[in-house]
């Protein structure tokens, strides 16, 4: 019981602290303190749970370069480039990324990025990426496959606890019938991700997936900050 405990907390924690620092904060010098707080969280609390509840995560499995998962990673995560990067070639598209434009630069502000664009996209995308695969692949997937029954529940379950904190995130730049897409196209993606772990319990696979896909979103977030120049 002290596991299913420890889960759901690891499932919805991220969900509750990006409601806090992106919606309850919002414009707040506070709301970057959390964010960052809400980042040492899902670094420590993974290890919070192998100490109190007596979890085991293999690290040494799970961080061994694995040149032929990374292989599936890059190909899985270019298909996942190639299909944003065509539909963001579509005008109505572009006409919905356009709606994001005054809440996305409101937000470089409030976090104190605006004029680092490109350097926060290449941190986010490769470093923040492993963090997140660290936490929701090897650690939340990874124990709720270990106890739940069923092939494909952990999965899914994994997949939207993914996508929770990124629909408030969405929710701000977009409509609610936009955001409730896009949050399923990220849950799908959670899906897709935890897949690639769960074939050899390694991490890189899902790792240079999630890398691409976090490329495309800068790509778009690009290219809504310069929607006023094309």
């Amino acid at each position: 019981m002290k596991k299913q405990i420890y889960l759901l907390t690891a499932a919805l924690t991220p969900f509750f602290c990006a409601w806090v620092y992106f919606d309850l904060l919002d414009g707040s010098a506070l709301a970057k303190w959390i964010y960052l707080a809400s980042k040492a969280f899902i670094l420590i609390f993974p290890l919070l749970y192998i100490y109190f509840a007596a979890g085991k995560l293999d690290f040494k499995k799970s961080f061994r370069f694995d040149l032929r998962q990374f292989a599936y990673g890059t190909l899985c995560g270019i298909m996942i480039f190639g299909l944003g990067f065509l539909l963001l070639k579509i005008p109505a598209v572009m006409q919905i990324a356009a709606l994001a434009r005054p809440a996305v630069e409101s937000k470089m502000v409030n976090f104190s990025v605006s004029g680092h664009f490109v350097l926060m996209a290449l941190i986010i995308s490769f470093f923040h990426s492993m963090l997140e695969e660290y936490y929701w692949r090897l650690f939340l997937y990874g124990e709720l496959a270990k106890i739940m029954r069923g092939k494909y529940l952990p999965h899914l379950l994994a997949g939207v606890a993914f996508s929770l904190h990124h629909f408030i995130v969405v929710k701000m730049y977009f409509p609610a019938i936009y955001a409730f897409a896009f949050t399923f196209a990220i849950a799908a993606g959670g899906i897709i991700f935890s897949l690639l772990y769960a074939q050899k319990k390694n991490i890189w696979g899902a790792w240079a997936a999630h890398v691409c896909a976090d490329l495309l979103i800068f790509y778009a977030g690009g290219l809504i900050l310069g929607l006023q120049r094309v």
